[in-house]
């Protein structure tokens, strides 16, 4: 099979260049979509003879690409404006931040709340934001209003979006962000339909007149050729597809794991996160009426919530109340992203109860609660997101027993308390650093186009440190990524995390040469908690002798945290 234009994803970027060659007359276009319809994050869904959209809810005032696609099928002047209602939830409890009432009660000191007020007023003001890249949105919010404020909104806000610290989130697009005043402007949608069917019907049936072929269902495996040349792509399925050029609009990590090279300039040090988005129904009435809920509370997995009906009624079947919990991560290699609907939604929404209606939901650390302090008081530093382990082992300590059917002991509170806890090992300052960074990524990209014929077990060489210790020196933010955790590059600091560089680069080489389960095997030779855990069932190999060893734990642990409360009550003392 052959033509003259390959495009790789059918998004609103794979159909606008289709749309765009094809009316210039470059010969046989064709588009190859990996998924069952067009319009990728603009896509839509069917469910009972009803259409749901996957991820886009609203039209913007501002955003023209998408008004030229509407104005293109003819359905922009079908375009109706709404102002809709913005919501925080912390602790509980929502806040409509617009409102003076909710305002002056929002837990938050009176002169933080001020200084949020300067921030979103300067905000708005500024239309261009090149002066902020590179910067944190962290600084932008210390900066321009004030810790309490950041401690507050923005630092959950951006864990619970990003999975990241707002020190390590651009503070460009914070500020362009609230330049935008999405919660405060008019949205957009379509009476009386699904706006996103809409458009991506539209520009389906634009490609068909225009002659533009379309393979739906066609997963692209690898992209062939000759050193820089592409000759052809090699879908799922084995069939190869020839063209004399290949355009690709998928997310530049998707594309380099289908080609062996490719020498385009900063091409590897673009990252996407992925967006997780669970769409469901209800028959019941939600109160107070909203369309966007902002979480602030850690103890969620997702970040917002749209009542999409709120916006548009005719979104679902008749009588549902259609919402769209969603969430990122860092990519799509994170656990959550390969769960399967079900199970995903369960997570990311659920509360979980015993039979007798005790909660067993953990509840996470959040940021300080600062309701009932004075005015003009500033809100302590923000504790730790993780609780420290001593403070775990007295916290099993003091929770109430309970007793299973067969007189078991078990301990109420704080989730699902396994009978043996393993702690999780975490990324060092240094090593999140890195891999931020992408240079472990970017250095097998090149590493493995120089030396097609890598070798299951691969090892690294003192050479091929030397290589990529002379690359992660030459990259432009590295210093930006370590100047967040304090830490300024060096060889010594470089040579002292040699284990977990040279185990890096061998993931990504294997991910480069031989896929994914290569490059998880390479992982897990560093996970000591897999090991643990499979320690324990070499030792305890029937249930009977597991449960044994975790009586054995469980004393020791209690024991231990017997001794530090003893300790911290001599220190008070």
């Amino acid at each position: 099979m052959s033509a003259s234009v390959v495009i790789l994803g059918g998004g609103l970027s794979g159909m606008a260049a289709a749309l765009a060659l094809a009316r210039a007359g470059f010969g046989e276009v064709c588009l190859v979509e990996r998924g069952a319809e067009l319009g990728g994050l603009a896509g839509t869904f069917e469910r009972d003879g009803f259409f749901y959209p996957l991820a886009y809810h609203h039209i913007l005032h501002r955003d023209r690409c998408l008004h030229y696609f509407l104005a293109e099928i003819g359905a922009l002047e079908r375009v109706r404006w709404r102002r809709v209602r913005m919501l925080f939830e912390l602790g509980g409890r929502f806040w409509n931040l617009a409102r003076p009432n909710d305002l002056l009660r929002f837990p938050m000191t009176a002169r933080d709340k001020l200084r949020l007020a300067t921030l979103m007023a300067r905000a708005f003001t500024k239309a261009e934001w090149h002066d902020w890249e590179g910067r944190s949105a962290r600084e932008l919010v210390e900066r321009w209003a004030s810790p309490g404020v950041a401690n507050t909104l923005f630092e959950p806000l951006c864990r619970l979006k990003f999975g990241l610290p707002a020190a390590a989130v651009s503070g460009a697009w914070l500020g362009a962000r609230l330049n935008f005043r999405e919660g405060s402007s008019s949205l957009g949608y379509i009476p009386g339909c699904n706006w996103t069917k809409v458009l991506c019907d539209g520009l389906g049936e634009r490609l068909a007149d225009a002659g533009v072929r379309v393979l739906l269902g066609a997963g692209a495996r690898r992209l062939h050729g000759r050193g820089a040349l592409i000759e052809a792509l090699e879908l799922a399925g084995g069939e190869r597809l020839q063209a004399d050029a290949f355009i690709s609009t998928v997310p530049p990590p998707s594309y380099l794991r289908m080609v062996s090279a490719d020498a385009t300039p900063g091409l590897e040090r673009i990252r996407y996160t992925s967006v997780v988005s669970a769409i469901c129904a209800t028959h019941q009435r939600l109160a107070p009426d909203f369309y966007w809920l902002n979480l602030l509370s850690l103890e969620h997995s997702a970040c917002g919530l749209f009542v999409l009906s709120s916006l548009n009624p005719s979104i679902g079947a008749p009588g549902e109340t259609c919402l769209n919990f969603v969430t990122h991560l860092g990519g799509a290699e994170r656990a959550l992203f390969r769960l399967d609907e079900d199970e995903a939604l369960k997570l990311t929404t659920a509360r979980y109860y015993t039979p007798s209606g005790r909660s067993i939901h953990k509840e996470r650390p959040r940021h300080p609660d600062v309701e009932g302090m004075g005015e003009g008081d500033e809100p302590a530093d923000a504790p730790a997101l993780e609780v420290e382990p001593a403070e775990k082992e007295v916290d099993r300590a003091q929770l109430e027993k309970f007793y299973t059917d067969a007189g078991r002991v078990v301990y109420g509170g704080g989730g699902i308390r396994p009978d043996i806890e393993i702690d999780q090992d975490f990324l060092g300052d240094f090593e999140v650093a890195v891999e931020r960074d992408g240079a472990l990524f970017s250095f097998a990209v090149d590493y493995a186009a120089a030396h097609p014929q890598m070798p299951a077990d691969f090892e690294v060489t003192d050479e091929v440190f030397r290589q990529f210790a002379a690359h992660l020196k030459g990259r432009e933010k590295i210093g930006e990524y370590l100047e967040v955790f304090k830490l300024t590059y060096s060889d010594s600091l470089v040579n002292a995390n040699a284990d977990f560089l040279k185990r890096g680069i061998r993931r990504e080489l294997a991910r480069r040469a031989h896929g994914q389960e290569s490059a998880y095997r390479v992982a897990l030779e560093a996970d000591t908690q897999l090991h643990h855990a499979l320690d324990l069932f070499r030792k305890g190999r029937t249930l009977p002798e597991l449960l044994a060893l975790a009586a054995e734990w469980n004393k020791a642990e209690l024991a231990k945290a017997a001794a530090a409360t003893v300790a911290k009550d001599a220190v008070r003392n």
